[in-house]
């Protein structure tokens, strides 16, 4: 593992690599979103029988749960790095 030098602090890089784990956790849990509103249309019946099909099958709403905590760590290094 390469270490960067960078021109700035100590604090402002872990703020910068705050932002960049957040940012991946994000898109992460937005492709992770897609994939069970797949996983609910592959089930026999697909998004016809969605009254059975979407409380059975993945939740839907789970990665996006997850997304918003990784969107809050982009706001929070974004907001910390106005100063």
């Amino acid at each position: 593992m390469k270490i960067r030098r960078s021109s700035h602090g100590p604090v402002e890089h872990a703020l910068d690599e705050v932002a960049h784990a957040a940012g991946l956790y994000t898109a992460n849990d937005l492709l992770g979103e897609f994939f069970h509103a797949r996983g609910v249309a592959r089930k026999p019946g697909g998004w016809r029988l969605w009254t059975y099909n979407l409380p059975m099958g993945p939740p839907i709403s789970a990665p996006g749960l997850m997304a918003m905590v990784g969107g809050m760590g982009l706001l929070a290094s974004v907001l910390r790095q106005e100063r």
